[in-house]
């Protein structure tokens, strides 16, 4: 009987800590060091005195370690997408239809996360 209820003991426990060990990995990310994208983040608006508006943008770099190099080019511009309507006067010489690369100021270099 002593032997029984010992097994049922180790047993127990070691379901415990099963369970423990799936509850803590299924919460768990993945951290990618590498190999990941990096998105553009908007973060807000300002209008200005001209009844224009200034847009502000980040980024994400969703690598850990990776800090990519994108130039100047036609993987890092300002471009406006087909069939975009503006509201209102717009001085046209804002609007951005040249399909070649654009430097608007934006980052070339990006550091890990945000």
């Amino acid at each position: 009987m002593a032997l029984s209820r010992s097994r049922r003991i180790v047993f127990s426990a070691a379901v415990a800590v099963l369970c423990l060990l799936s509850v803590s990995m299924a919460s768990s990310q993945t951290l990618h060091r590498f190999g990941q994208s990096v998105q553009p983040i908007y973060e807000g608006f300002e209008r200005n005195s001209d009844g224009t508006y200034t847009l502000w943008f980040g980024y994400l770099n969703r690598n850990y370690d990776e800090t990519p190099n994108v130039p100047i080019g036609i993987n890092n511009s300002f471009q406006v997408a087909e069939g975009v309507q503006t509201a209102g006067p717009i001085d046209q010489s804002l609007i951005l239809v040249d399909s070649g690369p654009l430097d608007r100021g934006q980052p070339t270099y990006f550091y890990p996360r945000r």
